[in-house]
């Protein structure tokens, strides 16, 4: 996933982050998630097979930052992800929708 170029990650200067791994924890920040996400699909296909890999789709869950209705709506439609308005908690902190810099 890191080495896919088709999955953007949110830039910090030179740096990308698409990854928070702690033990069984996985978050995965996405540029772009209308184009993100199948190639992100595919890549979790494969590890499923390789490793045996599943999506707890009771614990998985999406915040929506800055994509538009229209394109949450298609993607809620066709990928097995919860949208949630408010945030998520991750690992104990909340990360929300709205955000500042304070």
């Amino acid at each position: 996933m890191r080495l896919n170029g088709d999955i953007k990650g949110l830039r910090m200067g030179s740096r990308e982050q698409k990854l928070a791994l702690y033990n069984d924890d996985v978050m995965i920040v996405l540029a772009d998630p209308k184009a993100t996400l199948p190639p992100l699909m595919g890549e979790l296909k494969r590890f499923k097979r390789t490793v045996g890999f599943k999506i707890n789709q009771a614990k998985s869950s999406i915040i929506n930052i800055t994509l538009p209705k229209v394109d949450q709506t298609y993607l809620d439609r066709h990928f097995p992800f919860t949208w949630v308005p408010q945030g998520v908690t991750y690992l104990g902190p909340q990360i929300l929708q709205r955000w500042s810099a304070q």
